[in-house]
């Protein structure tokens, strides 16, 4: 595997201001990217919130997503995938949680 040249995990969703959010990530919460969350102007009916902030979820949880496919990854190339099924199960099962969480869970 490659050395990492992201930035580090968790990455977080901040609150929303003036129409879009920011993630931010790493221990010193560095900027990571911006998602619009709201079209201008609204009224052209373009309103993709929903979808936006759901994209905005799954770029936070990119970090998770990884780590959890390394980590099955290794355990399977191990012969250790069987052994540690209950852990292997449970980091994926956070990180496909966290990238489908609910709004008010960011």
């Amino acid at each position: 595997m490659n050395k990492q040249k992201h930035t580090s995990g968790p990455w977080f969703i901040s609150n929303e201001l003036e129409g879009m959010v920011m993630i931010f990530g790493g221990q010193r919460e560095k900027y990571i990217c911006r998602v619009q969350i709201h079209q201008t102007p609204r009224a052209f009916g373009m309103q993709e919130e929903d979808e936006r902030f759901a994209n905005a979820r799954l770029i936070s949880a990119a970090p998770d997503l990884l780590e959890a496919c390394k980590f099955a990854y290794n355990e399977g190339c191990a012969g250790r995938a069987l052994k540690n099924y209950k852990l292997l199960m449970d980091k994926l099962k956070d990180a496909i949680t966290k990238a489908e969480a609910n709004d008010e869970n960011n």
